[in-house]
Order: structure tokens, then C-alpha cells, then sequence
């Protein structure tokens, strides 16, 4: 399979995988679209700064990324945990201190930062699941 069809099928598992906990990407969504309702009913305008707030999905995809590109056989005989899963990892974290830095500063819509980061970061969450199963090997 070439690079880009693993990384499809990867993002497919992920998503897959939070769907099978729907009760928080639901909980998310609706919060989200409450919070949603309520900004606009105050007349609060949107501005290309409040695109910003999507940085942080942007990052999944370079975690399975990563994830593809230093993945390691199935069940291969000496699984090793080295930089590659360090690497995922960090991507992460830096999505996580992304998500954070962006509700902090997104004054007037925290709410609805912090349900729509809630959602990237729960999915990002995921894709660092499914990378980690490939740059071990080791598969649920």
C-alpha cells in the first residue's frame, strides 16, 4: 500500500475508534453547537483570527504521519520503543499545549474553543493510539 493509503486507512481506525466512545465526541458536539448558538445571539463577529483555533487537528494527521513512516511489521519478534514513539508523542504534546494556548487566549469564546479543541484533541487522542500500534507493532 503507498503512503497515502495507509495514512487513509489509519485516520479511518481512528475516527472508527471514537466513534466506539460516542458519548463524548456527542456530549462535545452539542456543547459546541450551544455554545455556538449563544455567541452569535450576543452579535459576536468572527475574524481570521478565530480560524486559528483549528491549528491543532492539523497535527493528527502528522502524528499518523510519523506513525506510517516509522511503523514496524505486525508481531515483529523485537518490538522496540525508541524515538519513533517519542516523536508521536511529542506531536501530541504539543497539540495538547497548542489546544491549550488557543482557549487560553480566545477571549469572548472560551466555551466554544474549548468544546471545538476538546474534539481535536479527542481525536488527535486516538490517532496517537493507532500510531502507537504501528510504531511498536504490537496491535490491539
Amino acid at each position: 500500500m503507498s503512503l497515502l493509503q495507509n495514512m487513509i486507512s489509519s485516520a479511518g481506525m481512528a475516527f472508527g475508534l471514537m466513534l466506539y466512545f460516542w458519548i463524548v465526541p456527542l456530549l462535545l458536539t452539542i456543547f459546541l453547537f450551544i455554545n455556538i448558538a449563544f455567541s452569535f445571539s450576543r452579535g459576536y463577529k468572527l475574524n481570521l483570527q478565530h480560524l486559528l483555533i483549528l491549528f491543532p487537528i492539523t497535527l493528527s494527521p502528522l502524528i499518523l504521519f510519523f506513525g506510517v513512516i516509522l511503523s514496524v511489521p505486525p508481531n515483529s519478534q523485537n518490538p522496540t520503543i525508541g524515538i519513533s514513539s517519542i516523536v508521536i508523542q511529542a506531536i501530541f504534546f504539543l497539540q495538547i499545549l497548542t489546544g491549550c494556548w488557543f482557549i487560553y487566549k480566545s477571549k469572548g469564546y472560551r466555551w466554544t474553543s474549548a468544546c471545538l479543541i476538546g474534539l481535536e484533541l479527542y481525536f488527535g487522542y486516538f490517532c496517537l493510539i493507532i500510531a502507537g500500534m504501528m510504531v511498536t507493532g504490537i496491535w490491539l
